[in-house]
């Protein structure tokens, strides 16, 4: 059985989904696609904070708090709603981000029991909020194991699709011995994109004969300037194009060809100016082009 089919039968069968990821960040390597090896390693590896996670690893959690007031009054293991936590605390607490590594989630859901989280930090910002003049001396979040079994789930899932859909494109997949090309490197990273996070759009730059990718979510601003650093913009000049790139829509549509705004274009033109080409991958013939591209799909024009 080739490596690829033997991926497969293991994603069929009920093992654990560590090893199967770390076979598959072989596989990734060899086929050279930049985007599939850095999602592989995250979910090896666990994903770093502030990185941000595919929805599947997303889930919602319920709060339990224990209260005292006066004369020795109290409350025990009080439900807390997660509307209520949204309403004081922000979105931020609505949900819990599983940043665990595949191996963590595997441990978790062979438990058979879910994660209780110490809130203690969110139990300062509710207080008198929930319970008016008695004050919460703890407060927990619990995600269910449920919600591991899902993540698990999804990846199992996502990496079955793309070894199919991998298959499909490139024939040669199967083979163990893949030669690292350009055709089969971009294909793979565009049936990565479409299979693990999906409404992602891949667009590339070929100036100078080198390929730029960037994944842009329409009105996501976070994942522009993610974009823009990963084409070579310093972190600084990321921050700073991506948000003037936020703050104005492109400018008239021409034959299907919109322009940028005002002080984008500004910004762009001080840096071709001074003979800067801002570190993209392709030099100045890439860097407007790249700009006009990201913007376009942060802006769903394209």
């Amino acid at each position: 059985m080739s490596f690829l089919h033997d991926l497969q039968s293991d994603l069929a069968s009920d093992k654990p989904i560590s090893p199967i990821i770390l076979r598959l960040r072989l596989f990734a390597a060899k086929l050279g696609s930049e985007p599939l090896e850095e999602w592989v390693r995250h979910e090896a590896e666990g994903y770093p904070s502030g990185k941000e996670l595919p929805e599947y690893r997303i889930h919602g959690m319920s709060f339990i708090g224990q209260f005292s007031g006066a004369f020795g009054s109290g409350i025990k293991n009080a439900p807390i709603p997660p509307y209520l936590i949204k309403q004081i605390a922000g979105e931020d607490w609505e949900h819990f981000k599983i940043r665990y590594s595949a191996a963590g989630v595997d441990s978790i859901v062979a438990s058979g029991d879910g994660v209780t989280l110490d809130l203690a930090n969110l139990a300062l910002l509710i207080q008198g909020k929930v319970y008016e003049d008695m004050a919460c001396n703890q407060l927990s979040g619990y995600v269910a194991h449920s919600a591991f079994v899902e993540v698990a789930n999804a990846i199992r899932n996502r990496i079955l699709e793309l070894t199919i859909a991998l298959e499909r494109k490139i024939p040669e997949a199967s083979n163990v011995e893949l030669r690292k090309i350009k055709e089969n490197t971009e294909i793979a990273t565009r049936v990565f994109e479409q299979t693990i996070y999906g409404g992602v759009t891949n667009i590339q730059n070929t100036g100078s004969n080198q390929n730029v990718y960037l994944t842009v979510k329409q009105e996501n601003r976070q994942s522009l300037i993610e974009s823009l650093s990963k084409a070579g913009f310093g972190d600084e000049d990321a921050e700073e194009l991506g948000g003037l790139i936020a703050a104005e829509k492109l400018e008239n549509r021409q034959d299907g060809n919109p322009e940028l705004g005002n002080k984008v274009r500004k910004w762009l033109g001080a840096r071709v100016t001074n003979g800067a080409d801002a570190g993209v991958k392709g030099g100045i013939s890439a860097l407007v082009s790249v700009v006009k591209e990201a913007a376009m799909q942060y802006w769903g024009l394209k």
